[in-house]
């Protein structure tokens, strides 16, 4: 009988090749590396558009290949062997005669000597070939897999296999894994990125989303190509808005897939398994044992992995994995249907688990969603005087799902959540909860002890403090309130504290939101030392915080020994919070400011040992929102020191752009963007970019960040010629700046800021009265001695840089000194009666004899020397 009487045509065919299809070229150029290795595998779960992916491919490549859809009954060796050598012969027709003596040592049961046959027909074709075969997770059979293992170790180079399956192939693959023989195309790979989302949805499914929702789809399906199709299909007869809430409300819209694609060909066994691990929003095998209480929960975990029943493994976890979210949403609804009342069982089975590995954290929410609030009280009330590893908002979550009757029992939790709405800017809300415990006080204060009434009492004084910080930007009121607090309570009383969230941030001060005179040192200092004392037997990241911030404010003050001493006290405190993403963020703050300090007291290599250091950490843990901080110092430094390349990387590692939407988060990158595009001598260019900055600072009452963009205005008009409105711009950043105190704001400027402020101070001498917003002369004085200038006479600055101006020529110095009166190019050229190439050339000169390489900083030279005068 011939081969051709026994195979099925269809199932040699390439599926969907007519069918329109996103052409995912990213996937196919992984495709097209794999061609130079043995085996390519694309496994994932159902769905996620894997037979589709390789189709399209096959139909745009040049060389020949054959595709095999397999089922179930080709899991036998005659049959599967049968349809290889049946694919063979489609696509190479000389073949076929070298079929049938292979079919005759497979029939008699000779399997390896058919395999060593075939292999050595398959040595002496001349072409290349793809066999891809499809569904593969269908061979299960052992003597089957074995042949098939043999025929992969010793295939001849000019053949390249592609298995697509549901679940890991059960072969050995160690050692061509080992001889990166093996290409491994996985459900992540599989899953569609939000601009294939949005091309999938406009060019395929024809519908008309605005990316914010098309974005939102991505997201709630996880790239889940099934769904985000079914998601389309519904929105033929309903609202994006609807579908995307069943989306997230609703399990109806994949059930039936879900239930004929998956669950349904499971054992009862794996079923029953599955749904009682449905509660779990993250599982390993011990803790799906207590839940599930399986005798072989690992076992059981390991075949639901390798089946490709969406378990995503948690990378750097060992051994914890999650279901995809619309995954574990079906189970819990098939285990609501199945088993109702039985969820909360298993949920209490999980809490007392986490609680035997001391993970109260993750006990809290399985019995808040239990419905266990006295246990969730009880255990939160043991965590006062700690901070949790979680964010403000998750601990104000838990505490408002208690009933307020649970919340007014307790004080200590009921303050905690007072602290949640403060952070959380919750005004109103806040407001209301403490309204609530000063009736309370004030109903049952007599029957309390007097350590309770006092308690209570300095607690509700301390909420009035730090409202008046964080929402009155009243630090002075504060301080007055803490005071009042200290008097009545040594020590902050019973707080459960959570981890500020959002980007990690190069300044803990940076975010300060405050009225001008808020950080002065009067105020802030008396302050911040009143809040240490507070928390410092609480041994957490708020001590870090707290020392940071302090750092900080002496660095601004240019106390650089007094900053680096309060620094290193905020790191080491930092260190003991081991949890590694939480502190790096804490630190982050550190390292810049310890860097800063370093260069202050010109240790320029410590600080880059330190920041270099940093570097690492930061790679390790993946944290690219902090990396662009530390990266963006190191390059600010080395643009210090007339080095440009790193600032110039800077900007194109992170694609910035002076037209680039800013977030009040991204305050500090933009401030940065703006200094080195001044210093590359694109000053122009960030003058738009510096506006925008400064109205955001001002919007946001930003005080330390606002006297930064004032200063880089200054800098800016400077560089571009403009001295009127640079002189203009620099007396607001002084007058903003004297009001805290500050003065290394300008010292970090160098040169250019020092020139600035010389000229700066010459016509504050003579036309001062008319000038708006002016510092005193005594504090420009005392920013220009933070210069290390020595004396501000002339005599003196002339004798500072007399070695650079004395080789320049008369020439040079009267184009220099027209310079530093804001006239451009064409009008000194016009002025001098000297042509525009001839003023360029003279520029270049000074440039050169200077040793600087911009505008901006001859400019800063020549206002120090007093050159302007002339």
């Amino acid at each position: 009988m011939s081969t051709d009487t026994l195979t099925l045509h269809s199932k040699l065919s390439l599926p969907y090749r007519h069918v329109p299809a996103l052409e995912r070229e990213r996937l196919h150029t992984v495709l097209d590396k794999g061609l130079f290795r043995k085996l390519t595998l694309v496994i994932s779960p159902a769905g996620y558009g894997k037979t589709t992916l390789v189709s399209r491919w096959c139909s745009h490549i040049t060389q020949p290949n054959m595709w095999i859809s397999l089922d179930t009954g080709d899991n036998g060796l005659s049959r599967f062997w049968q349809y290889i050598t049946a694919g063979i012969q489609s696509v190479l027709p000389e073949f076929s005669t070298k079929i049938k003596p292979f079919l005759h040592l497979l029939h008699s049961g000779d399997s390896e000597m058919a395999m060593v046959y075939l292999l050595n027909e398959l040595s002496r074709l001349a072409k290349p070939l793809i066999i891809v075969l499809d569904d593969f997770q269908f061979i299960q059979e052992a003597e089957l897999r074995q042949s098939f293992a043999y025929f992969l170790e010793f295939m001849p180079s000019s053949l390249h296999v592609i298995l697509i399956s549901r679940e890991q192939p059960a072969l050995p693959l160690a050692k061509m894994e080992l001889e990166q023989a093996v290409l491994r195309i996985e459900a992540d790979d599989m899953r569609f990125t939000e601009q294939e989302g949005a091309l999938f949805f406009r060019d395929l499914m024809k519908l008309d989303l605005p990316e914010q929702t098309s974005r939102s789809f991505v997201n709630r399906t996880e790239g889940w190509i099934a769904a985000m199709k079914l998601a389309a299909l519904a929105m033929e007869k309903q609202s994006a808005h609807h579908v995307l809430k069943e989306l997230a409300n609703n399990h109806r819209l994949f059930e039936s897939y879900l239930l004929e694609e998956v669950f349904h060909e499971l054992a009862p066994d794996m079923q029953q398994f599955l749904m009682d691990c449905s509660v779990l929003p993250r599982l390993n095998s011990s803790l799906c044992g207590a839940v599930s209480q399986h005798q072989q929960p690992g076992l059981m975990l390991e075949e639901a992995l390798k089946s490709g029943l969406f378990l995503i493994p948690l990378h750097g976890t060992g051994g914890w994995y999650r279901f995809h979210s619309l995954f574990s949403a079906f189970l819990l609804a098939q285990f609501m249907k199945v088993s109702p009342g039985k969820a909360n069982e298993r949920r209490r089975r999980a809490a007392e688990w986490c609680m035997s590995q001391h993970m109260p954290e993750e006990a809290i929410e399985y019995w808040l969603k239990a419905g266990e609030y006295d246990q969730v009280a009880d255990l939160l009330e043991k965590m006062a005087d700690r901070t949790l590893k979680r964010e403000w908002s998750t601990l104000g979550t838990w505490l408002a799902a208690l009933p307020e009757y649970v919340l007014l029992a307790r004080p200590s939790l009921h303050f905690s959540y007072l602290l949640t709405l403060l952070f959380g800017r919750q005004t109103v809300l806040f407001e209301s909860e403490l309204r609530k415990m000063e009736r309370r006080l004030k109903m049952d204060g007599a029957q309390w002890t007097e350590v309770e009434h006092n308690s209570v009492t300095g607690n509700l004084v301390l909420m009035r403090s730090l409202y008046s910080t964080f929402n009155e930007q009243n630090n002075l009121a504060a301080l007055n309130n803490l005071q009042h607090f200290q008097a009545q309570l040594p020590h902050m009383g019973n707080f459960i504290l959570g981890m500020f969230e959002g980007p990690a941030h190069p300044s803990m001060l940076g975010a300060f939101r405050g009225q001008s005179g808020q950080l002065a040192r009067s105020i802030v200092k008396p302050f911040l030392l009143h809040i240490i004392e507070l928390v410092r037997n609480l041994n957490q990241p708020v001590l870090a915080w707290l020392y940071i911030g302090l750092g900080e404010l002496h660095y601004h003050w240019n106390e650089a020994v007094e900053a680096e001493r309060y620094l290193q006290l905020g790191m080491e405190a930092a260190a003991q919070f081991g949890d590694g993403e939480h502190r790096v963020s804490i630190s982050l703050p550190g390292w810049i400011y310890m860097a800063k300090s370093l260069t202050l007291q010109q240790r320029s290599n410590e600080a880059v040992q330190y920041l270099s250091s940093a570097l690492i950490e930061l790679e390790e843990h993946q944290m690219e929102e902090a990396l662009i901080h530390v990266q963006g110092e190191l390059a600010r430094m080395s643009l210090m020191g007339g080095e440009s390349q790193p600032a110039l990387d800077w900007i194109s590692r992170w694609r910035l752009s002076v037209t680039d939407p800013i977030s009040i988060y991204h305050l500090h990158i933009y401030l940065q963007l703006a200094r080195f595009l001044i210093i590359l001598g694109k000053a122009e260019q960030s003058l738009p970019l510096i506006e925008r900055l400064e109205q955001l600072t001002a919007q946001e009452k930003r005080p330390i960040e606002a006297i930064e963009a004032s200063l880089l205005h200054a800098l800016a008009l400077a560089g571009a010629g403009r001295m009127d409105a640079a002189l203009l711009h620099m007396g607001e950043a002084l007058h903003f700046a004297e009001a805290e105190g500050f003065t290394s704001l300008f010292v970090q400027e160098r040169t250019a800021a020092a020139g600035l402020i010389t000229s700066y101070l010459q016509i504050q001498s003579s036309h001062g009265s008319s000038m708006r917003n002016k510092p005193s002369i005594a504090y420009v004085k005392q920013v220009l001695r933070a210069f290390n200038m020595g004396t501000l006479t002339r005599a003196a600055s002339q004798s500072h840089f007399q070695e650079g101006i004395g080789l320049l020529t008369p020439k040079e110095r009267l184009v220099l000194t027209q310079m530093t009166r804001g006239y451009a190019n064409r009008e000194i050229a016009d002025r001098m009666n000297i042509g525009m190439g001839t003023v360029k050339t003279h520029i270049n000169r000074i440039y050169s004899k200077l040793g600087v390489a911009t505008r901006l900083e001859a400019i800063g030279k020549a206002l120090e020397a007093g050159l302007n005068e002339e």
